[in-house]
């Protein structure tokens, strides 16, 4: 691309960066772009130390920054305002301190980065923002004027809630890790539903062969071929023991005829 192209498609991108472009999209040779690029530096390198500074040296270098900054490092500064006669409070509260240090952390960012940052912070806590509403709360209780530098961040905290690319997120992970849940239970059901037919299946074949192929069942058969069973056996002793008045079972006479033979526990 030639330059007059560079420095066209610079400029129609600078929307989307909220007229502040990173220092790496600022074409060469721009007028102005050597003076913006130091200017952005700058800004940059009192950003990194922007909390290791007392609140009066950090004022003190805002202005004097402020004063010759060019370009994109502008708005920058107006970023960074609020935060310099800001003094942190030390916390006792563990999820206060990080909370502090996370707040510290977003107002020395850029304003993508700081996005980025604070997204990935929430999506990692997005299980447990219970604990971290407490700590808001007491950072909100303990010092107000760092929480102000953050209002997203405690607006999300406050209502307990996560951006919704985060709960979408969590939501999804929660629901992949119920569909495996219900993979694995559904798959020992499954086996446990095999395993009970298997034993229902050995079981029935076992009192099966107990109660009618077993040779023990059995007696010496009538003069015809046929073998009673002991429940027959039973059946015909109680027909004789009662007078035989309730009508013949069906067997009896082969029974008699084969000289009535006993069944092994039965008396």
């Amino acid at each position: 691309m030639t330059r007059g192209a560079d420095t066209a498609a610079f400029l129609r991108a600078l929307p989307g960066h909220g007229f502040a472009p990173p220092e790496a999209d600022v074409p060469p040779g721009l007028p102005g772009a050597d003076t913006a690029a130091r200017s952005a530096a700058e800004v940059s390198a009192f950003a990194a130390e922007f909390w290791a500074l007392p609140a009066d040296e950090r004022v003190a270098r805002w202005s004097a920054l402020t004063a010759g900054a060019v370009g994109p490092a502008r708005p920058r500064l107006r970023e960074l305002q609020a935060g310099t006669c800001v003094e942190p409070v030390a916390q006792a509260d563990a999820g206060a301190v990080e909370l502090a240090a996370l707040v510290k952390e977003l107002v020395a960012l850029p304003p993508r980065a700081r996005a980025v940052r604070r997204f990935d912070w929430l999506a990692e806590r997005a299980t447990d923002l219970r604990r971290w509403r407490t700590a808001s709360r007491v950072v909100l209780r303990t010092d107000l004027s760092l929480a102000a530098l953050e209002p997203r961040l405690f607006e999300w905290l406050a209502v307990g809630r996560a951006p919704e690319r985060v709960e979408y997120q969590t939501w999804v992970d929660a629901r992949d890790r119920w569909r495996a849940r219900k993979r694995r239970k559904d798959r020992t059901l499954s086996l446990a539903g095999y395993a009970s037919a298997i034993l229902f299946v050995t079981t029935l074949g076992v009192f099966t062969y107990q109660a009618v192929v077993h040779p023990a069942n059995w007696h010496e058969p009538a003069p015809n071929g046929r073998r009673f069973s002991k429940d027959e056996v039973r059946t015909f002793i109680r027909y004789e023991r009662g007078g035989r008045i309730a009508s013949e079972p069906y067997g009896y006479p082969d029974w008699v005829r084969a000289r009535r033979p006993k069944a092994e526990g039965v008396p």
